[in-house]
């Protein structure tokens, strides 16, 4: 998902990760480097720290956490554009 002009969020759901571990896939190092190269800033959201949440009231604290950091790195870009 891209927000404004220069910050991708990825969703990082179990195929971004060697099975049973916490290592990102080749595939999935690559396609953030690619971004990154391209100009993005990435953020990602593991499933992993979503499903600790496991209370809806500490998904939607983590939600606004997640959002509040995006926003904020989007607010920093657009104020050098």
């Amino acid at each position: 998902m891209v927000i404004g002009e220069k910050i991708v969020v990825e969703i990082d759901g179990p195929t971004h990760f060697y099975r049973d571990t916490n290592s990102r896939t080749a595939s999935s190092l690559l396609k953030t480097s690619l971004l990154t190269a391209m100009g993005f800033h990435v953020k990602h959201l593991p499933y992993q720290e979503w499903r600790q949440c496991g209370t809806a009231v500490k998904r939607t604290m983590y939600c606004s956490s997640f959002w509040k950091d995006v926003l904020a790195s989007e607010g920093c870009n657009s104020e050098g554009s």
